[in-house]
């Protein structure tokens, strides 16, 4: 396999065959040192066999036109490729910032919220402590008649079961509970409204002195339709199960939920915000939060769910379940039912920190993958840039544009159509090395594969950015053999 060093620090000679700087001993290499080395006026020679006058740099100082057309595309691709290089850095530490603290913000707000319901489950619980009792005593306090008119009678149905209604003195009901063996079922508020719906202002179930659920204002309508205002429901000994507010279930089966939160062993904590699930299996989730031992493991933002199954998601965060550091972040993502994939924003994080940001991205499901821009980053700060990127299924790559920037911020190199096959060659149109911001390097048409290695035209430059040497069809074997055809040298 061989490797081509594309930046040559040894000095060329006059000569078309070179191994490590020590001319080939055969026919060609003895002919072309001959005719260069072996008379005695080697710039006609060179006219000769090589096809550049060089008697111009040395009769009127004049750069050859073919390197001179060399040299000026070199220095505008410089121009271009160092203001892409500031633009691209610039957008990429802006993206770094604004994407890490979007990540931040979300993580803070789903452990906000979880801490928030947890909170409200503790709250209900304890209320309802009371409630029990209060109900409790009013079954051993039997048939009552208050002062203000108000009346309540027990009625027993077994020995371990009986119930009571209470009445304010107009004879409208304000409670009503049953107590069934160790099951308590507790109803208090009525309404009933022109259109013949009726409303319960709330509810309370318990088992074995332990709340199974409650809700507040649960209302049923004649079509079949319910609303509730909010609903808590444990499981055995005040285990939060889960939370629904706003829950509309509508007579075509439709359902709407403004808030939700679900308890489960397994897999967390889930919490849901404006949530509609259609008749025609439509799906739509404003917010979706999932925490696992206290770290958010998941996140998703308008998400939406279509009748041809093409799913919408506006913000998307994935975590580790182990320690909550973020892993993927997506934004403006659409799935297609065959799998296919497209997404405005992709970043992948490592440790917690962003890693690689994509833009514009389409992955189909026949393995071809392109995104507008990469980015990738170590400790905060861009080390890549790549601008059109392809990725076929047979493994290949092409980027119209990319840049490396070294340690200092500042290009290191810059390439433009830069081509990968799945044989390992490899080209690109252009490659420029740069030091401290000054271009050291330029090659023109670069090809690289297992045995050989080739350049069209090669500039190499001074410390500070002038020219230095031309060289012109450059070419490389795997024995390590190297040839170009002209070399012009200031």
């Amino acid at each position: 396999m061989i490797s081509l060093n594309l930046y040559p620090s040894a000095n060329y000679r006059l000569s078309g065959v070179r191994n490590n700087g020590v001319i080939k001993n055969n026919t060609e290499a003895k002919n072309l040192h001959n005719n260069f080395y072996g008379t005695s006026n080697v710039y006609d020679n060179l006219i000769r066999f090589k096809g550049l006058d060089f008697r111009a740099k040395i009769e009127k100082e004049k750069m050859p036109a073919e390197v001179l057309t060399t040299l000026t595309d070199a220095k505008t691709t410089k121009n271009s490729a160092l203001s892409l290089s500031k633009s691209a850095y610039n957008q990429a530490i802006a993206d770094y910032f604004n994407l890490s603290h979007e990540i931040t913000l979300i993580k803070l707000q789903s452990l906000n919220t979880l801490n928030k319901y947890n909170g409200l489950f503790q709250d209900v619980l304890s209320f309802s402590k009371v409630v029990y009792s209060d109900y409790m005593r009013m079954f051993d306090d039997g048939d009552v008649i208050l002062d203000d008119g108000t009346t309540r009678k027990i009625i027993v149905h077994s020995p371990s079961s009986k119930s009571f209604r209470e009445y304010d003195a107009n004879g409208r009901l304000l409670r009503e509970a049953n107590l069934d063996g160790n099951r308590l079922k507790i109803k208090e508020g009525f309404e009933v409204y022109p259109d013949g719906s009726k409303e319960v202002l709330r509810e309370y179930n318990y088992t074995n002195a332990s709340l199974m659920s409650y809700r507040e204002n649960s209302r049923s309508y004649l079509d079949g339709s319910i609303k509730r205002g909010k609903n808590f429901q444990f499981f055995s000994g005040g285990i939060p199960f889960y939370y629904h507010e706003g829950y509309e279930q509508n007579a075509d089966g439709s359902i709407k939920i403004s808030k939700g939160v679900t308890y489960d062993a397994q897999n967390g904590v889930t919490y849901r915000q404006d949530c509609e699930w259609a008749s025609d299996y439509t799906k739509k989730i404003a917010k979706e939060y999932v925490i696992k031992n206290g770290n958010l493991v998941s996140y998703q933002e308008g998400y939406t769910k279509h009748k041809d199954r093409t799913q919408e998601i506006d913000r998307e965060l994935k975590c580790l379940s182990k320690d909550g550091k973020p892993y993927e972040f997506v934004k403006d993502k659409t799935i297609f039912p065959d799998g296919g994939i497209l997404c405005n924003h992709i970043v992948e994080l490592s440790s917690g920190h962003i890693a690689r940001h994509y833009s514009n991205v389409n992955h189909s499901t026949d393995g071809k993958f392109s995104a507008g821009e990469i980015y990738s980053f170590i400790n905060a700060k861009p080390v890549s840039y790549f601008y059109r990127h392809l990725y076929d299924k047979d493994g290949s790559t092409f980027d119209e544009k990319s840049i490396t920037y070294g340690t200092d911020g500042n290009i290191a190199l810059y390439s433009e159509n830069n081509e990968s096959k799945p044989d390992g060659s490899s080209s690109c149109d252009k490659l420029i090395d740069f030091k401290k911001g000054q271009m050291q390097k330029y090659l023109f048409k670069v090809f690289v594969s297992d045995d050989v290695a080739k350049i069209e035209d090669k500039i190499e430059f001074n410390k500070n950015g002038t020219f230095s040497k031309y060289f012109h069809d450059i070419y490389m074997n795997s024995d390590g053999e190297e040839d170009y055809s002209i070399l012009y040298q200031r």
